[in-house]
């Protein structure tokens, strides 16, 4: 939430046309000279690392903007909701207004912004899950995620890949996020049959992503809905090479020796075999598959070291 806030006030700075924090903190208090923004306390706000609590402060904040919303839409609306709404009242372009906003940020960019994690996140990953087809029961899936940067602002462009009966078949979306889970929505190159990942958001270095993969088997007659436990593997090895070896596999096939075949050897291979697979294997309880940032911090663990050590990746 307080991440989501920072990109906000920047966007505020932007339209506003304060070019520093002072400048911000000067336009609140001309609104209100007895306003709770603190410059010193902005610091934070402006990291991502706190949030107002005063709720004074965010009816003076939409009174800045012009915007007749309430202090839970400034809480709760998304980074596009929130740019659309603020160029649309104050009549200015929302692209420029975004790199304005960037600019505003500059070094406030660390490691816990939206904008350190859209980096963060970029890279090609190996993706292992069970595949969906009757006609390949009891198989896990290796397919292929991409991500990279956006044009639109707070999301990132992702593909994935399965290689199928048909052949190589390619999945084409983008990203929602919050400040526990990352969502992404896709469609199929035709447009048709979306298919929806829903993963825990990870911290830095995003070496592994965990959740569900929801959508329809394209493969069998009258294809059924399906949702399957994914594991996500950040790899060294560009896209296409990831890509040429999707294919379907034994369920007991080793996954850390096609990861060593993508530039990712793993020194603690039974550890990490066990650790993908008693997640992937993960039972239902009481109708609702749960998955808690336990079993990512496990995998996150183990996978980690490989991408903060020197010489690695």
């Amino acid at each position: 939430m307080a991440i989501n806030l920072a990109v906000k006030f920047a966007i505020t700075a932007a339209v506003l046309g304060c070019a520093t924090r002072k400048d911000l903190a000067r336009a609140f208090a001309k609104a209100n000279p007895g306003t709770s923004f603190d410059l010193d306390r902005s610091y934070k706000w402006l990291q991502g690392r706190a949030q107002p609590r005063d709720p004074r402060l965010y009816t003076e904040w939409l009174g800045l903007l012009r915007l007749g919303r309430s202090r839970d839409w400034i809480l709760e609306s998304s980074t596009e909701e929130f740019l659309d709404a603020v160029a649309g009242s104050l009549g200015q372009d929302r692209t420029e207004l975004w790199q304005q906003a960037k600019s505003f940020l500059g070094k406030e960019a660390v490691e816990g912004s939206p904008l350190a994690f859209h980096r963060q996140m970029e890279g090609v990953f190996a993706t292992y899950s069970w595949a969906w087809s009757p006609y390949q029961s009891g198989r896990l899936i290796r397919g292929t995620l991409a991500i990279q940067g956006s044009k639109r602002p707070g999301r990132l462009d992702v593909v994935y890949s399965e290689m199928l009966a048909a052949g190589l078949t390619r999945m084409h979306g983008s990203s929602l996020d919050s400040p526990s889970t990352l969502v992404l929505s896709l469609t199929h190159d035709q447009g048709e049959q979306p298919l929806f990942f829903s993963l825990l958001r990870p911290n830095a270095p995003s070496s592994v992503l965990i959740g569900h993969l929801t959508g329809a088997a394209l493969i069998g007659p009258q294809p059924p809905l399906c949702t399957t436990r994914v594991v996500m593997v950040r790899v060294p090895a560009g896209q296409e090479e990831v890509e040429a070896g999707n294919r379907y596999m034994p369920a007991d096939q080793k996954i850390t020796a096609d990861l060593a075949q993508l530039g990712l050897p793993v020194a603690a291979e039974e550890p990490v075999e066990h650790a993908i697979h008693h997640f992937l294997s993960g039972a239902v309880e009481q109708g609702v598959d749960r998955i808690s940032t336990d079993l990512l911090t496990a995998l996150a663990q183990l996978l980690d070291p490989l991408w903060l050590n020197d010489g690695t990746a």
